[in-house]
């Protein structure tokens, strides 16, 4: 194979490997669930950005947290003014799995569901 030939190759595998990672999108609901507090998460993707809230549901009252952060790839970084953070990824049957980690430094494991979707903003 000629160097030209290896070359073009290589730029139509990087060209459609792009492509496909571009088309990551987790805008719409998710939903988790730890121990008895469900959660529900409202998601704005748009390019490898994402903002959003979160809502708690506890048993007395529910706790809305405002977020934003990156997504590269299929990983997933987020985090809240008060400096509570979201690491994670985008699973291949469609789940976001990862780790909260509170301003404290308690660690909880979630795993998301999409319940909906909705356009992104890309």
């Amino acid at each position: 194979m000629s160097l030209r030939k290896l070359a073009v190759s290589f730029i139509l595998v990087f060209v459609f490997a792009s492509q496909a990672i571009a088309q990551v999108d987790i805008s719409g609901t998710w939903q988790a669930r730890y121990m008895f507090t469900d959660i529900t998460v409202h998601v704005d993707n748009m390019n490898e950005t994402v903002s959003g809230f979160v809502i708690v549901y506890e048993a007395q009252s529910n706790a809305v947290y405002h977020f934003s952060g990156t997504l590269q790839g299929n990983t997933i970084q987020a985090s809240h003014g008060d400096g509570h953070a979201f690491t994670g990824h985008l699973t291949s049957d469609a789940r976001i799995v990862g780790t909260l980690t509170t301003n404290k430094g308690l660690t909880i494991q979630l795993a998301m569901t999409r319940t909906s979707q909705q356009a992104s903003g890309k």
